[in-house]
């Protein structure tokens, strides 16, 4: 590899390496169980963002578990 073309690289990591980690999604997950710890099926679980006020909602899996994901910041 050249000089120049590492000193590009080097150029476009640092520049673009900001952007990609200013888009970060996150996400939730769990796992709901009733008084007797048996797994809870089809609960819906609601996630609020209550500054923006988005509302992602989704339901738990036969096993009791849930993901919400694709989650902004907040």
């Amino acid at each position: 590899m050249t000089l120049g073309r590492l000193v590009s690289l080097s150029v476009i990591a640092v520049v673009c390496g900001p952007i990609g980690l200013a888009q970060s999604s996150y996400a939730l997950y769990g796992r709901i169980l009733d008084p007797s710890l048996a797994n809870v099926s089809g609960a819906l679980i609601s996630v609020v963002n209550e500054d923006t006020g988005f509302r992602h909602v989704v339901n738990s899996a036969p096993d009791g578990t849930y993901t919400a994901g694709s989650l902004g910041a907040g």
